[in-house]
């Protein structure tokens, strides 16, 4: 028998083929001849030139090996290598062991140690050094929130001086100095201004007009007696004294007064004191003492037989004040002739707390 190659290479004659079971693949007539028919088993085609052929339909020995003439795969051939396979070629291609692009070699401990400016230690920790698991629990959020102060943030967690920023290096010089007005709170909450205007009396003086052409009462001068002067639960006292004048003309007597109101009239007034000068009187004083009790009442002694500034025979008059309201205290004259003038010269009262 007889192998041709798919290119028309015939190998070999007289060839004996084998079936796997080891029993030769020719015709059982014997007599050494070639072998005639349909070829069967691993073998296709028909004697004396069967083929070869595997199930997938591939010749074996084009699965296996390809003519190099050909190389149809168009693998690296011995031809293709041989430029890059001299002495000359690779010298140029390249570097030799002898380091030409100073790669770092040939270290030693003490240049590390010289680099790194320190000495390096090894697991054994000689030194004793804060190792990362030494560190761990105080690197959790919770510890770092109860042992740590967050970063400080102007005018959020520190506060601000006449809104400067308080944080970074120099200095804040506080220039500006207190003003009357400028202190917060209630009066109460400073207690050593209130306990300093408490003690100091309250004052307040009226100067007074002429009256004259009529005989009935005219105010000659008011003081205000704010709302809210009086405290309840608080009692206090108010000296008041008044300075009547004879400004001209001597017919008849002048009489000066003073009493209480809630507005600068003489109607629905509330009679505190009066004095009268005669003809021959130029000037005349009248003094009172109103106490209030801290709860509605003002009380006014009527003076009598006047013996000494501790020995009084008069009486007291109680009249109702509104405290939460304006107070007026009125200086007035009253002529017993239209023809003379007088005056109160000034109205005074004090009040003690």
């Amino acid at each position: 028998m007889q192998v041709t190659e798919k290119d028309g290479t015939v190998y070999g004659s007289f060839i004996e083929v084998y079936g796997p079971d080891g029993k030769p693949k020719t015709s059982g007539g014997g007599g050494g001849g070639s072998p005639t028919g349909p070829a069967g088993g691993d073998l296709s085609g028909i004697y004396p030139n069967p083929s070869v052929v595997w199930n997938n339909g591939l010749p074996t020995y084009d699965l296996s090996y390809y003519p190099l003439s050909l190389n149809p795969a168009g693998y690296i051939t011995n031809a293709a290598l041989s430029g890059y396979l001299t002495v000359a070629t690779a010298a140029l291609t390249y570097y030799p062991l002898t380091n030409p692009n100073a790669f770092i070699s040939g270290i030693t401990g003490p240049m590390v140690t010289s680099a790194l400016g320190f000495t390096p230690y090894d697991a054994a920790n000689p030194s004793g050094f804060i190792t990362s698991s030494a560190l761990t629990p105080y690197l959790t959020a919770a510890t770092a929130a109860s042992t740590y102060q967050p970063t400080l943030v102007s005018g959020t967690n520190i506060k601000t001086i006449n809104s400067n920023s308080l944080l970074g290096s120099g200095n804040i010089a506080i220039t500006a100095s207190a003003a009357w007005g400028g202190i917060t709170g209630t009066l109460s909450a400073q207690t050593d201004l209130q306990t300093a205007l408490d003690t100091k009396p309250t004052n307040k003086l009226a100067v007074g007009t002429n009256v004259t052409g009529t005989t009935g009462s005219v105010i000659s001068a008011s003081a205000l007696l704010p709302a809210n002067t009086l405290v309840v639960g608080k009692p206090c006292m108010i000296h008041i004294k008044a300075r009547g004048r004879r400004v001209l003309g001597v017919l008849g007597t002048i009489t000066s007064g003073i009493a209480r109101n809630t507005s600068v009239s003489t109607t629905g007034s509330t009679f505190i004191g009066s004095i009268t000068m005669t003809t021959t009187n130029t000037f005349a004083m009248l003094e009172r003492h109103l106490f209030w009790d801290g709860i509605a009442n003002i009380s006014v002694q009527t003076p009598g037989t006047l013996v000494s500034d501790l020995i009084n025979n008069g009486t007291y008059s109680t009249s109702i004040i509104n405290p939460v309201v304006n107070n007026y205290f009125l200086y007035y004259i009253t002529l017993a002739n239209a023809g003379d003038t007088g005056q109160i010269q000034w109205g005074l009262h004090i009040l003690y707390t």
